[in-house]
């Protein structure tokens, strides 16, 4: 039952939260400079054909008239219309979506699957060489930048080794498990894990860095703490009080971090992105913002805000099911 209420408060604090993001998407966007009709008209159009534009768009209406009609349509699921592409900006949304995506929990897995790990076996040989290793590799993880790091590798293993390619997605990893399970063909599988791996990595490595030295401060605390000291005096092998008591509870604050993580990762996609030729929200986010269409822009920021509220709203009902002291 206590994870029902707790479920039902964060629920309640999810809705000021999309309705604050909407206001401030909106009013930040009629601050930028620049005039979306004057960009698509070109420079010969006349003052007048200007003016007819802008009344045929509702442009001419004043802010609060606007943002009424804008709330009023999301609650009817439609975002608008793309000013330069003529078309929904929910289809334009939800057609890049999943590629965005994969892309984002392609790199969290290379975070957890990396960071983890390497933390683990930092806290277990503290002083040793593989300590001092985990802790440069997690001071020069988080020194890099996401833009450095995306051309380097795409230089090396894309255009030096050739070992992968450099840019475009492959088929949706969905169809491609498909394909692999109905037809028992590997190889749109294996092109588009071969497309996923660079950009996630690109991603996901300052986050590996982030959570080894996080997994290392926590399994140190833990390993020192009585019930492991406990366990090893009734006789548990070590490898058992490592990964079953110690990292079931140094893995708690790394539930968080992935979390906030995420966040990140969808802000790093717009740069990530647009290097390896990603077709994602990224991509058209760039665009929209070029051609200062604002309807799009709109869309993809709220798109944004409830991805990262719907992870953040699962991460603390997560974290409230390992540790139940959260949810009083």
């Amino acid at each position: 039952m206590g994870i029902l209420i707790y479920t039902a408060k964060r629920l309640a604090l999810f809705v000021p939260m999309l309705v604050g993001v909407t206001i401030v998407a909106f009013a930040l966007l009629q601050l930028v400079p620049g005039d979306s009709v004057a960009v698509l008209l070109g420079d010969n159009a006349t003052a007048e054909q200007i003016a007819h534009m802008r009344m045929q768009l509702g442009l001419d209406e004043p802010m609060t008239v606007r943002f009424i009609h804008y709330v009023g349509n999301i609650f009817q699921g439609d975002l608008g219309v793309s000013i330069f592409k003529k078309e929904p900006v929910l289809d334009l949304i939800m057609s890049r979506l999943p590629a965005t995506l994969e892309l984002a929990f392609g790199a969290i897995a290379v975070s957890v699957l990396l960071g983890v790990p390497l933390g683990v076996l930092a806290a277990m040989r503290q002083g040793t060489i593989i300590d001092l290793v985990a802790l440069a590799f997690a001071q020069l993880g988080v020194a890099l930048t996401v833009f450095w790091l995306a051309i380097l590798l795409m230089y090396v293993f894309a255009v030096q080794l050739n070992w992968l390619p450099a840019i475009g997605r492959g088929a949706p990893l969905p169809d491609a498990f498909w394909t692999l399970l109905r037809h028992g063909d590997g190889r749109p599988l294996l092109v588009s894990l071969s497309h996923l791996i660079l950009p996630s990595i690109a991603m996901g490595l300052q986050g590996a860095a982030m959570i080894c030295r996080l997994v290392r401060a926590s399994m140190l605390e833990v390993l020192s703490s009585h019930f492991v000291r406990t366990a090893r005096a009734k006789g548990v092998k070590e490898r058992r009080v490592v990964w079953r008591h110690a990292l079931s509870n140094a893995l708690l604050p790394v539930v968080t971090m992935i979390g906030l993580q995420f966040g990140n990762l969808l802000s790093g996609a717009v740069l990530v992105e647009g290097i390896f030729g990603w077709p994602g929200l990224g991509q058209l986010t760039v665009g929209a913002i070029s051609q200062r269409d604002f309807p799009l822009v709109q869309g993809v920021a709220l798109s944004f805000a409830v991805l990262v509220g719907l992870i953040n709203l699962l991460t603390d009902l997560a974290y409230a099911y390992i540790d139940p002291r959260i949810r009083i």
